[in-house]
């Protein structure tokens, strides 16, 4: 139960601190800055994290028995690897 809470606080510390640098930062910066920061590095973070998730997607499908790709233990290992990529 120790873990428990230790997990929550610093949960909850890192979400009510991040809300205080976006309020300081929405006010230090103005409405246009702000809105044109945060389209872009959601568009940037979107596209970084598609690349890696399509390409693992495709090479999956090819894997599994029924296809013309390689047994499941292959496919396995290929699994391993979209742990870091998530």
């Amino acid at each position: 139960m120790r873990g428990f809470g230790s997990l929550f606080a610093l949960q909850l510390f890192t979400r009510l601190l991040t809300f205080a640098l976006n309020a300081l930062l929405a006010r230090r910066l103005g409405p246009a800055w702000y809105a044109f920061a945060n389209v872009q590095l959601q568009l940037v973070g979107a596209t970084l994290l598609f690349l890696p998730k399509e390409g693992l997607r495709r090479a999956a499908q090819r894997i599994y028995p029924g296809g013309d790709g390689a047994p499941l233990a292959s496919g396995m290992n290929v699994a391993w690897l979209s742990a870091p990529a998530a």
